[in-house]
């Protein structure tokens, strides 16, 4: 009997353990300026794809059904340091439609900024097609377009960044049904990120 409840209890603490871990690997909480915080919270039907440190920390999520490498969705947190103005980050990632091979292609709306809780953020939204692969990628996904939301927010000599990006048949997607894909990276962005007092 004392082996039995033994070894649920060791069940029960990797679970706890593998659920912790699990957890902080989808929720972000940073300090930002004013006494605020930032916290993003990927919801749990993402998993971790991908992971990068150094000067810009990049984590990347995708749906539990994709693979990393051949993905319809994908969110990327990253935290970059050293970056004085958000202005200069917005503009930077501006220059990022130039990286296609058909940049007249790319429709871009104009870099939205606000105060939100007192803390400057910047959005950014790109509707073409895919932009940041290599070329033998891009001939692969020739005929897919992606719609990109790019949400900044300026923190303590810092600027955290939320990109979230779904890929969608170019000649077969219509107008309302790309505005959909647009209200639901919105929605994302409403639900999981969130700035509070500290």
């Amino acid at each position: 009997m004392r082996i039995y409840t033994l070894f649920l209890t060791l069940i029960a603490l990797t679970f706890s353990v593998f659920s912790y871990a699990n957890k902080e690997e989808n929720f972000f909480h940073a300090s930002l300026a004013k006494q605020k915080t930032l916290e993003i919270q990927i919801p749990p039907t993402f998993k971790l794809g991908h992971k990068e440190s150094g000067r810009q920390t990049s984590s990347e999520f995708i749906p539990k059904n994709e693979d990393i490498n051949n993905w319809n969705e994908i969110v990327t947190v990253s935290q970059i340091s050293e970056c004085s103005e958000l202005m200069t980050l917005m503009s930077t990632m501006q220059t990022q439609k130039g990286l296609s091979d058909s940049p007249a292609n790319i429709l871009m709306n104009d870099i939205k900024f606000q105060k939100e809780n007192d803390i400057l953020t910047g959005l950014l939204t790109i509707d073409g097609p895919s932009f940041l692969v290599g070329e033998n990628v891009h001939k692969q996904l020739e005929g897919t377009n992606e719609i990109v939301l790019t949400k900044a927010i300026e923190g303590k000599g810092e600027v955290w960044m939320v990109q979230y990006t779904i890929r969608y048949p170019k000649n077969k997607t219509k107008n309302k049904d790309k505005a959909k894909l647009i209200q639901k990276i919105e929605n994302f962005f409403d639900q999981n990120i969130t700035i509070k007092d500290s």
